[in-house]
């Protein structure tokens, strides 16, 4: 099974990375050799992350405050964000107070921004007319950052 990122996710990861070596040298490296190790551990065990909703699941990376949102296709994984748990939080809390909710309603917050996310990498895909570029051949951590 092979990997690949949406062009959101990888810019996300990329600034992740920048941010983590500009902080502090090295940091950076372990940034991506963590989101590697937890992507082998996806496509080895694709079902095994929590599912939050739509067809999306999320892999929590060890030593870092970052989620790996994916969804499972036939034999790819599309690594749909590589999201900031502290930025994930914010939005929910936000969507939470501006929408009361009831039991009555037709999921919580979470399942709904997943829904929306999952439909909006549809949505992309079609218009591109085929899969994302894959990164088989030239993975964007060995491209300059």
């Amino acid at each position: 099974m092979n990997s690949e990122f949406l062009s959101d996710a990888e810019n996300e990861f990329r600034e992740a990375t920048r941010y983590y070596e500009t902080e502090a040298p090295g940091v950076g490296v372990a940034f991506v050799t963590e989101v590697r190790r937890a992507i082998r551990w996806i496509i080895e065990n694709p079902y095994a992350a929590v599912a939050v909703g739509s067809g999306i699941r999320s892999k929590m990376l060890n030593h870092f405050p970052y989620n790996i949102l994916y969804a499972v296709e036939r034999d790819l994984i599309l690594i749909v964000a590589v999201a900031h748990q502290k930025e994930a939080a914010e939005v929910l809390e936000g969507k939470d107070q501006a929408n009361q909710r009831t039991e009555g309603d037709r999921g919580t917050p979470m399942k709904i921004c997943v829904s929306v996310l999952a439909l909006i990498v549809r949505w992309r895909l079609c218009m591109q007319g085929a899969r994302p570029t894959s990164h088989s051949t030239k993975p964007f951590y060995q491209t300059p950052l």
